[in-house]
């Protein structure tokens, strides 16, 4: 592993082994015939294009789509809906169904389908556990096109060398919050029929491509829905059975119990459920696009599901004119029903538009305009069958490598349930009392004042952030919190969203991880940082720091702590590798009390040789500091190899 720009590299680095896939307890053993399972995935994807060309995108107001706007595969992109319904904004290609340039018979690519497909050539070139680097050298060979966080993850693997999940943080990429990690990789839990484990695992790792935070705990319970939507006839059940998935401390589900209490309260009328819903959803930190806000329109699929009453049309139909951004909502509900309900109870229209008995094809759009498309080495046009067959041989795949058997005929597969992560329940953790409650402040010499929350448009997400500065009067400052109940011995992950000037950090007793981002100091935007460590009393104080020295800020939002498996690990340590520059030095505080530092010209590097037992991936960790105003990188090698690149964001010297 190279690197090209002044660092110091301290202490260490740790390469844990890479974590297994998800063992849940075993469900039952479970068997699909591969008709049924054809029939229900065919249904789905027809449900999952055919929501799109129904639903009515960012039409929420002034005034609602009426009942009499809805008919499947008669919505705005389809270039069917009634003028009283919808104008036209004129869009290049925004016709997906016989658009310019195509024949009555084909459908063209859109966000909400066209990765969902690509995903499944990733899987089938590379098994049931593609890795990061097989998904971004998939990216790179195939040149993504997509709507924002897409394009933008797109160049940061072909142009800056980045490895997903680097791709879809806040810090690489503006458009984090946005919707693509869950409306492009929902359909991968239609390749863990009865595995909803393995489906939430793969949306988490392809939805964390273009996006992290709650766009992707949305992901994952989607994709959780169609796995366990095989084996259920009930679109409610599926969804009160799959909300296990989401983090019990996440605002994900705090909105799934909002929606459940609001049709409790009143199960007949879904438009005062989506109006009460409206008024208590949260804003999002860097949304230019209050319609595209995640946990609005996933709301309001919940709001769809729960009203439409296990209905096909009815569900469909509240989807479609829900508002917001209605064509990915009922692209999701009409993906689900179409599992449950099978093709038998797929609206006839889409059957009759879309796939239009077996002759239907779907396009790779290059020739309107229209951003999503796969534009290098990718099928111009494909049958929805030749799709299915694809997810069909992914699926086979999955079954056999998660202890299951298939045959011509038949899937028996091993099944899963999925249980809550195990979450260290804080506090006050996102700061929406509006108070300091549960948090508290240290100062050298007892000083307040130091410490708030603000109300003032920049949360990460919600209304309020905490907030701590420095000045003549303070040098230095904590705002922390007391992670009691801990189990000796047992290794956590603790997680923020923090922002601050150069030497403010994270923190967990005597761990530290930088709160300043790799390009953008100056604008002091919010970045994700993770400390994971091993308990070894029962409490531990986490929170922010800003050390002794010049007059700073720093903030935190959506503080997460989580109890999580250790991996083996082995430990590098740097006074030990080859280098090019720089020296070994000593600290009380670096792991063997050396570090190498000095690495102040360009060219200058350490480079560590890492063995391990047997290919796939694995975690790599570095403790390191790097003052420089440039962000340092780590490159990593494969067989001599350069395979993707990560920065060193800078921190205090």
């Amino acid at each position: 592993m190279r690197r090209f720009l002044p660092v110091l590299l301290v202490a260490a680095f740790a390469v844990p082994a890479g974590a297994a896939p998800a063992s849940p307890a075993e469900a039952s053993t479970l068997t699909l015939s591969r008709a049924t399972y054809r029939d229900k995935t065919l249904a789905a994807i027809l449900g999952q294009v055919g929501g799109v060309l129904t639903g009515y995108e960012y039409k929420s107001q002034n005034p609602e789509p009426t009942d009499a706007c809805f008919a499947p595969a008669a919505g705005p992109y389809s270039g069917d809906a009634p003028a009283s319904c919808w104008t036209p904004n004129g869009y290049p290609g925004y016709d997906r169904l016989g658009a310019p340039n195509f024949a009555a018979t084909q459908t063209g690519s859109d966000d909400d389908y066209h990765i969902d497909f690509f995903d499944q050539l990733i899987l089938a070139d590379h098994g049931p556990d593609a890795t990061f680097q097989d998904i971004k050298d998939e990216w790179v060979a195939h040149n993504v096109g997509d709507w924002g966080p897409g394009d933008i993850a797109n160049a940061a693997m072909r142009d800056d060398g980045l490895v997903p999940p680097l791709t879809g943080q806040a810090e690489y990429n503006r458009h984090y919050w946005l919707t693509e990690p869950y409306i492009e990789n929902d359909t991968l839990g239609l390749v863990a029929p009865g595995m909803p484990a393995t489906a939430r695992d793969l949306a988490g790792r392809f939805g964390s491509v273009t996006g992290e935070f709650d766009s992707v705990v949305w992901a994952k319970l989607l994709s959780t829905m169609l796995s366990e939507a095989y084996f259920a006839t009930d679109a409610r059940t599926v969804l009160a059975d799959a909300a296990a998935v989401l983090p019990r401390d996440s605002w994900p589900y705090t909105v799934y119990q909002k929606v459940v209490a609001l049709h409790e309260q009143n199960p007949a009328d879904w438009r005062w459920a989506q109006a009460q819903l409206m008024a208590f959803v949260r804003n999002v930190y860097g949304q230019d696009n209050v319609m595209a806000i995640p946990d609005r329109n996933n709301g309001s699929t919940l709001i769809a599901i729960l009203y439409g009453g296990n209905d096909y049309l009815t569900t469909l139909k509240i989807a479609s004119l829900i508002g917001n951004d209605a064509d990915c909502t009922a692209s999701a509900v009409a993906g689900l029903m179409g599992v449950i309900k099978g093709m038998a109870g797929t609206p006839q229209a889409f059957k009759d538009k879309i796939y239009q008995g077996g002759a239907g094809r779907y396009i790779n759009d290059l020739t309107t305009g229209f951003p999503p498309n796969i534009k290098q080495n990718y099928p111009t046009s494909q049958s929805w069958d030749d799709i299915v067959s694809l997810y069909e041989s992914n699926a086979a795949a999955q079954v056999t490598a998660r202890g299951g058997s298939t045959t011509a005929t038949t899937f028996t597969i091993a099944g899963q349930s999925v249980t809550p992560e195990r979450t260290v329940q804080v506090n006050n953790a996102d700061f929406e009392q509006g108070t300091l409650a549960g948090w508290s402040t240290w100062t050298p010499g007892g000083t307040t004042g130091h410490a708030f929350v603000e109300n003032n448009g920049t949360a990460q997400s919600g209304a309020w952030k905490g907030t701590v500065f420095t000045d003549a009067s303070v040098s230095e400052i904590k705002l922390y919190t007391a992670l009691r109940g801990l189990q000796i011995g047992a290794t956590y992950r603790v997680s923020a969203f923090v922002q601050g000037d150069q030497a403010a950090r994270l923190y967990v007793d005597n761990l530290y991880a930088s709160a300043v981002g790799t390009y953008a100091v100056a604008n002091r935007q919010w970045v994700n940082r993770t400390i994971e460590f091993t308990a070894t009393a029962t409490t531990a104080q986490t929170g922010l720091h800003l050390p002794p020295g010049a007059t700073g800020f720093a903030a935190i939002d959506n503080l997460s702590v989580v109890q999580i498996t250790a991996p083996a690990t082995t430990r590098y340590e740097a006074e030990s590798a080859a280098r090019s520059g720089g020296s070994v030095q000593s600290s009380a505080s670096a792991s063997g009390g050396q570090y190498v530092g000095g690495l102040n010209n360009t060219g200058d590097y350490v480079q560590f040789s890492v063995t391990v037992p047997a290919a796939g991936e694995y975690r790599l960790a570095v403790n390191y500091a790097s003052a420089t105003p440039d962000a340092s990188r780590l490159d990593v090698l494969v067989n001599g190899t350069k395979r993707f690149t990560a920065p060193f964001p800078r921190t205090e010297a």
